[in-house]
């Protein structure tokens, strides 16, 4: 009764008393432990939290103001993940009763989940009056200290062009665009460098933009690779997906 079995409740303390200070933009981590019981057995777990409210963009001449939003954090999740080289992570919809519906997503490393993020529910904000939007991610360290991750690799900045294609897929409303990435993500080409969202349209169906950036590390590569190598990937995708 005594031991937290989140992080979450300290946090909604702490964004109440900032807020009550008149400081209505911030966002904060911490590292520490929860506790709870799983078979009569008392577990401890080293957990990471992160959370983000108000405003991303503060009052400036040349932009306007912006609040955070979910996909803030989600970047701010890729983005640590990249920095630990930890490459096997993806988001899947969740139902976690602690966010709001439909924004909220489960945290898999491979096929373990190991954290969840989203926008806190409502009904949590309103018994401590915080009238502003919160977000907030959990992510259990343990799977994380513990992978074997693969060394890191250097290699020299590259001498020659890039060549980008955009390619607009029609999808299903009900299909997620993490699908079609892992999909990309698991093409095996020599010249394909990076692969980019670059835009979503979601009416009856959903349309997405991906970039493809190919590069030859060894010269300047031709149209005609490119035209080759971009084919080739769209016949690949297009099959998987089917």
């Amino acid at each position: 009764s005594l031991l937290r079995p989140s992080l979450l409740p300290g946090f909604l303390q702490t964004v109440q008393y900032t807020i009550d200070q008149k400081n209505h933009s911030f966002a904060a981590f911490e590292i520490g432990r929860i506790y709870f019981e799983q078979k009569e057995k008392k577990i401890e777990l080293p957990m990471a939290g992160i959370f983000l409210t108000g405003k991303a963009r503060p009052h400036h001449w040349d932009q306007k103001p912006s609040d955070f939003d979910f996909y803030d954090l989600k970047g701010i999740l890729e983005n640590l993940f990249e920095s630990l080289n930890i490459s096997d992570i993806s988001f899947h919809a969740a139902m976690h009763p602690s966010f709001h519906p439909g924004r909220q997503a489960s945290i898999y490393l491979k096929d373990l989940p190991v954290g969840s993020f989203g926008e806190v529910h409502p009904n949590l904000l309103a018994p401590l009056d915080i009238k502003q939007r919160v977000f907030y991610a959990e992510i259990s360290l343990n799977p994380l200290i513990l992978l074997d991750k693969s060394p890191i690799i250097m290699k020299p900045l590259p001498q020659f062009p890039s060549s980008e294609r955009d390619w607009t897929i029609a999808l299903a409303k009900k299909m997620s665009v993490e699908q079609v990435l892992k999909t990309l993500k698991n093409f095996s080409s020599p010249l394909l460098e990076k692969i980019e969202l670059i835009d979503r349209f979601v009416s009856e169906t959903q349309n997405v933009t991906f970039r493809f950036t190919y590069r030859d590390p060894l010269k300047t590569i031709s149209f005609e690779e490119v035209e080759a190598e971009h084919t080739r990937l769209m016949q690949n995708v297009l099959a998987t997906l089917q």
